[in-house]
């Protein structure tokens, strides 16, 4: 579990052009990302496979 928070900046004036929370949830078998990207008041949500370490492939 994570959690990241990112900005990015218009360099003319130094108003904000985006500024993104993000959630990071490894589970067991895949991963979660929730995203927040508060200027554009857009949600978004990842999803992945997660990989197994070499010692646990063909268990």
């Amino acid at each position: 579990t994570a959690v990241a928070a990112a900005a990015s900046y218009f360099l003319d004036n130094w108003s904000p052009e985006d500024i993104v929370y993000s959630l990071f949830f490894k589970l067991h078998c895949y991963d979660l990302m929730v995203s927040y990207r508060s200027l554009r008041r857009e949600f978004a949500l990842g999803f992945s496979l997660a990989g197994l370490p070499a010692d646990q492939v063909g268990r």
